[in-house]
C-alpha cells in the first residue's frame, strides 16, 4: 500500500516485528510492534483508513466477526470502512441484483441498524 499511495502515510501494527525485520520499507512505512487487543495506541481520528489482514489465531468463535467486535476503535473504524466500501461498491451491487435505489438504500438502513454502534 506504501507504494501504491506515496504520499500517504501506512502505520503497520502488530503482535509479531516480522515484517519490520524481513522487509525493506518504503519512507511512508511504519510498524509498530502492538497486539490490537489491547487497543490502538492512537488517538481517535488518527487513521482515515483501516485495513486488517492475515489476521491470525482469531478466536474460533468468533465466526462471522461482526463490525464492532473487538476493541471499540477498532469496531468504528471497521464500521467506517464499511460503509465507505458498501457506497462506492452501489452501483455494482445494485445492478448485480436487479435492485432500484429506494430498494438498495432500504437494505443499507436496515443492515446498518443492525450494526452494533
Amino acid at each position: 500500500m506504501a507504494l501504491t499511495f506515496p504520499k500517504s502515510t501506512i502505520v503497520g501494527l502488530d503482535a509479531l516485528e516480522l515484517y519490520k525485520v524481513q522487509v525493506k520499507h518504503p519512507a511512508n512505512c511504519i510498524y509498530k510492534k502492538h497486539n490490537v487487543d489491547n487497543g490502538i495506541p492512537y488517538p481517535d481520528k488518527t487513521f482515515d483508513y483501516v485495513h486488517c489482514s492475515n489476521a491470525l489465531f482469531v478466536q474460533a468463535d468468533y465466526n462471522s466477526v461482526p463490525i464492532g467486535w473487538g476493541p471499540k476503535p477498532v469496531g468504528e473504524y471497521l464500521q467506517k470502512n464499511m460503509f465507505m466500501l458498501v457506497n462506492s461498491l452501489k452501483p455494482r451491487l445494485m445492478a448485480s441484483n436487479g435492485a432500484t435505489e429506494a430498494e438498495f438504500d432500504d437494505l443499507l438502513e436496515k443492515c446498518y441498524k443492525e450494526w452494533p454502534e
